[in-house]
């Protein structure tokens, strides 16, 4: 079949229903418990499935004793239904705001540092003098801000300097960010008030993912220690579960400061004190330069006025 006619056929016959009962049926495996979520009766959902792999000439699911489970093509095909009811459900948000009592809204996508360095504590004084406003964050890894820049998913973007600003984009620093390392508040080397680099050696790490700028910064540093430096085998960007095995054991690790400055203002990081700064690239808001909306403007006016007055 030629994608173009099965692209027609999905378009005249294929309603939001189908892909609902298809990513739930996926999830529940149970066309009973899929009419039950959905709010349908099972011959429903049963004529729903049957039209969808209809429409599209193949088997979606297999039948067995205790239910369904997803075919190779019914697999392949939840990723892109998922996506086509997250962005309906974003839209429904956004209609329904501008419906409402709100003046605005604006969509941000942040890379974590930018929520945990800033947006936790500039989002709510800024809904305090805006509250007319409605403020949307994605929290995006750095692999994901081109794609929300290319498709104008977000109004506001925070992250770093890109080496190449898209076309159209503005970019304004607003707030300095640095390398530390952090441990729990009662390791034994959270009360020295001078450390150099290499009197960590001894100690056990936790390394960031290959690629980041802080794992590139780890290995330029240790790269002459012998013995190595000793690291854990887990490895992961959850801030939650990097925090849990930092709190319960005597692991340090090397982060951006933005990354980790709410954990460490609520007392659940230590900053180890070195004898050295290492700098990283600022954090900074970027802004479509000839189509922003009156609400992104006025976010971005105030956080660039709140980090400057930030200590």
């Amino acid at each position: 079949m030629l994608p173009s006619v099965l692209l027609n056929r999905l378009l005249s016959r294929c309603r939001f229903r189908h892909l609902q009962m298809l990513v739930k049926l996926a999830e529940l495996g149970s066309l009973k418990r899929t009419a039950e979520a959905l709010g349908l009766t099972q011959p429903a959902v049963t004529h729903l499935l049957k039209d969808l792999e209809e429409l599209l000439e193949t088997q979606l699911f297999y039948r067995h004793a205790r239910g369904v489970r997803p075919t190779a093509m019914g697999a392949a095909l939840l990723p892109s239904a998922r996506r086509i009811l997250d962005t309906l459900a974003h839209g429904a948000e956004m209609v329904a705001t501008r419906h409402g009592e709100a003046q605005g809204a604006v969509r941000v996508a942040s890379i974590t540092g930018g929520i945990s360095g800033l947006l936790v504590r500039a989002l709510p004084a800024f809904n305090a003098v805006r509250p007319e406003i409605v403020v949307q964050v994605a929290e995006v890894d750095v692999e994901q801000l081109g794609l929300a820049v290319a498709r104008r998913d977000a109004d506001l973007v925070l992250c770093r300097r890109p080496s190449i600003l898209p076309e159209g984009w503005t970019f304004s620093p607003l707030l300095e960010d640095r390398f530390v390392v952090v441990s729990r508040p009662d390791h034994p080397l959270a009360g020295r008030t001078s450390i150099r680099f290499d009197e960590l050696q001894p100690e056990l790490w936790l390394p960031l993912p290959i690629a980041t700028a802080a794992q590139t910064l780890f290995e330029d540093l240790t790269q002459n220690w012998d013995p190595p430096a000793k690291t854990c085998r887990i490895i992961t960007r959850a801030p939650s579960l990097s925090w849990s095995l930092l709190e319960q054991t005597d692991m340090i690790s090397l982060v951006p400061h933005s990354v980790v400055r709410q954990l460490v203002e609520a007392g659940q990081y230590k900053i180890l004190h070195l004898d050295a700064v290492y700098p990283f690239g600022s954090i900074g808001v970027m802004r479509l330069e000839d189509e922003p909306g009156a609400a992104a403007l006025q976010l971005a006016d105030f956080l660039a006025k709140y980090a400057a007055a930030s200590p």
